[in-house]
């Protein structure tokens, strides 16, 4: 799927999309296909399940859309891994959500409340398809304002829960390959 595509999709879904300057990621060590999404497309301010709030949501009056791990969390300070893991969006919880530009480009979510890293999804573009999956889903089976998974699933069924599994799936084997994993964690435990 192109940004182009990608983009109408999620705005057609109900998103609104932020995109991120391309002048304040310069010489930051992106993909090129993690800067069109960023550029081109841009993060939602926020979206199920959650909600995340992506970095423009959360903290605008503070200046970097983006931030180091390794800046975000004094314990990650000492690791030098830490400063090529960009932070974009957090959750309710507390929860970050970053981008591993040493391991292609990797989204991983630090779970606080299980203090457990998530893997989430292979690419920002797998993550992007996923919440717009989420999304088409959520409003289906409850509607915009229902951030809550547990909400969301429950007024689904458990078929529609496994059909939605299936299609995050689709997008990102690896997302259901353990059960710790982001999405996978997140369908099981609430459905």
């Amino acid at each position: 799927m192109d940004t182009t595509e990608l983009k109408q999709l999620l705005e057609q879904a109900g998103f609104q999309l932020q995109p991120i300057l391309e002048e304040s990621l310069q010489d930051l060590p992106f993909s090129e296909d993690d800067m069109a999404i960023m550029t081109e497309v841009g993060f939602p301010v926020a979206a199920a399940p959650g909600p995340i709030l992506f970095a423009q949501g959360v903290h605008p009056e503070e200046g970097a859309v983006l931030r180091r791990l390794s800046d975000e969390f004094a314990q990650f300070s000492t690791i030098s891994m830490a400063k090529m893991i960009w932070v974009f969006a957090r959750d309710g919880a507390g929860n970050v959500f970053w981008i591993h530009t040493m391991s292609g480009h990797q989204i991983t979510m630090k779970d606080e409340a299980h203090n457990t890293n998530r893997y989430v999804n292979d690419s920002l573009s797998s993550f992007m398809q996923s919440l717009l999956v989420f999304r088409q889903f959520q409003l289906k089976y409850a509607d915009a304002e229902t951030q809550d998974a547990k909400a969301i699933m429950a007024a689904a069924g458990v078929d529609a829960v496994a059909t939605l599994k299936a299609a995050l799936e689709t997008i990102d084997a690896e997302a259901f390959s353990d059960e710790d994993n982001f999405w996978n964690f997140t369908i099981n435990s609430h459905a």
